[in-house]
């Protein structure tokens, strides 16, 4: 009886460690699995980052030849070559037009992001609202910047994409040294409390404004409430800034 009771119990033991190896296994498959994605993810919007640098800096070269612009619109104008004044005055709108927002906040990389991303939701018919109070310097590296904004807007996006009303208000500000994001936009259906799949698209975006949160020491919140839907990231290490309404 004693052989059987403590073949019983190696058997029982046995059955465990197995079972813990075999969940310890698929759990460290998932975090690796989620873990490749997110860093795919902010790959990707580093890439995005970079790019916007570029373009910022080719941008604010174009805003020194305003003065041969005008220079050469006038010429035009007192030669009488009116119809050419304007067909160039028109050209040179069209290319100003298109950034027409840009260097309203003093951070020039999330002022490019934000007037790229902004058109982009209006063009997908989304109507997006920006209130900003950005310095050039936070604090924070610009990547992990771009990485906050884009995910927020991305989530609001998606949680209010079937809804008549796709407006997206998305505010930041600092105070006391803490920098405050935070998107609001409707929810018609109430928020789906059931697990997430790990590679949802959204559910890595929360990942993403927690660990952020833990970089900074600052705190990542959101709720549902009276068919609204709000995220709040907060971030240590802002400097007092400006305001800035896009």
């Amino acid at each position: 009886m004693t052989y059987v009771i403590a073949a019983m119990l190696v058997c029982i033991a046995a059955d465990a460690f197995l079972y813990l190896a075999v969940r310890g296994m698929a759990q460290r498959s998932a975090l690796k699995a989620k873990n490749d994605l997110l860093s795919a993810q902010i790959d990707r919007q580093k890439e995005h980052y970079a790019a916007l640098t570029a373009q910022y800096a080719n941008i604010r070269r174009m805003r020194h030849d305003i003065a041969k612009h005008l220079d050469t619109m006038q010429a035009l104008l007192q030669s009488g070559q009116y119809q050419a004044a304007a067909a160039y005055s028109n050209e040179v709108s069209a290319q100003a037009q298109v950034q027409a927002h840009l260097g309203i906040c003093e951070n020039p990389i999330v002022d490019a992001y934000l007037f790229s991303r902004s058109q982009e939701l209006e063009r997908q018919g989304f109507r997006v609202q920006l209130r900003v109070l950005l310095p050039e310097a936070t604090g924070i590296s610009d990547p992990d910047l771009i990485i906050a904004f884009a995910n927020l807007l991305d989530n609001a996006a998606e949680a209010c994409q079937t809804d008549e009303d796709r407006t997206i208000l998305l505010t930041a500000a600092v105070s006391k040294g803490f920098l405050t994001i935070e998107t609001e936009n409707s929810c018609a259906q109430p928020q789906a409390k059931k697990r997430r799949i790990p590679e949802l698209e959204r559910g890595i975006g929360f990942s993403i404004f927690q660990e952020l949160a833990r970089k900074y020491d600052g705190r990542f919140s959101y709720h549902a409430e009276n068919g609204r839907f709000t995220a709040s990231l907060i971030l240590k290490g802002a400097s007092l800034a400006q305001h800035c309404d896009l």
